[in-house]
């Protein structure tokens, strides 16, 4: 059932009749926002844009009811917020009242869910209190939005780091888990045509060798070696068909070095094109 500009259910009848509720008014968004912290048993998590830090710092009711949750109740809090240049102090502000704050790239959405209710709201003014919000505590809803919150949760990157690279203004990295057979694929060659000094690679099994070969792998790797100076070191088993390709390879790279070598400088030293090395039944083959 929707209930449009109703009253804030009662803390002692939210968690027996299920609902949905849209809210309008700062004094009843004050009511349904006290009322989610306080039946909250452990845990609260919040995923909202990068407009709500202000929002929470400005906002002494919200403030309010998150320290009282947090020093009084020993209630945990979970944030997740999309921390940049302009909202960054406002940031560091909140990471003193909650310990556990994370960043992600373009969040869009505001929502707050607890072990049985859901409050979210689909705009956030900068500083300003919130005008409207839904309310639920229909099980399923506070189901998929636990859910949907681990996985953002999962994907997002801890405060601290993020605020060390705003305010250095430096790439720490990151770290991505790809399932998709195309994206892999995908990385893998941009990650092969961006390098400028060297790639190392690890095949594990001849079927493995021969996969890459299959799709291009092996042919990229020996042009970023004789095109671009990449050092390529490669580690794998072989067999008689892996034996010939490689001198194939060698033979192919030291030919287009040649080449290139001839429009160089006579004095040049000659350099070591390709190396294969045994270590333990397998193969590493280097490619400068």
């Amino acid at each position: 059932m929707l209930l449009t500009n109703s009253q804030p259910p009662s803390p002692s009848s939210s968690s027996t009749h299920e609902r949905v509720q849209l809210l309008y008014g700062i004094e009843n968004i004050a009511k349904v926002q006290s009322q989610v912290v306080y039946n909250a048993k452990a845990r609260i998590d919040v995923c909202v844009d990068s407009k709500s830090p202000s929002v929470v710092i400005e906002g002494e009711h919200v403030k309010n009811i998150l320290l009282d949750a947090i020093t009084n109740r020993g209630i945990k809090y979970r944030y997740i917020t999309e921390i940049n240049q302009s909202n960054i102090q406002y940031c560091k502000k909140l990471s003193k009242i909650i310990h556990e704050i994370r960043h992600l790239n373009g969040i869009r959405g505001n929502f707050a869910v607890t072990e049985s209710e859901y409050i979210a709201t689909v705009t956030i003014q900068e500083a300003q209190p919130v005008s409207q919000v839904i309310y639920s505590n229909v099980r399923s809803t506070v189901e998929q939005h636990q859910y949907l919150f681990e996985t953002l949760w999962n994907s997002s990157t801890p405060a601290e780091k993020r605020i060390k690279e705003v305010e250095e203004g430096i790439d720490l990295g990151k770290t991505e888990v790809f399932q998709n057979p195309v994206k892999i694929l995908e990385s893998f060659i941009n990650i092969i045509k961006s390098a400028k000094q060297g790639i190392s690679l690890i095949f594990p099994t001849i079927n493995a060798f021969l996969r890459e070969e299959r799709v291009g792998i092996i042919e990229l790797l020996k042009q970023s070696a004789t095109k671009h100076n990449v050092n390529v070191r490669i580690i794998t088993p072989t067999n008689d068909y892996i034996e010939k390709q490689i001198q194939n390879i060698s033979i192919a790279v030291r030919n287009e070095q040649k080449e290139e070598e001839e429009d160089q400088e006579k004095n040049n030293k000659e350099k070591d094109f390709f190396k294969v090395q045994r270590s333990k039944g397998q193969q590493l083959l280097q490619l400068p």
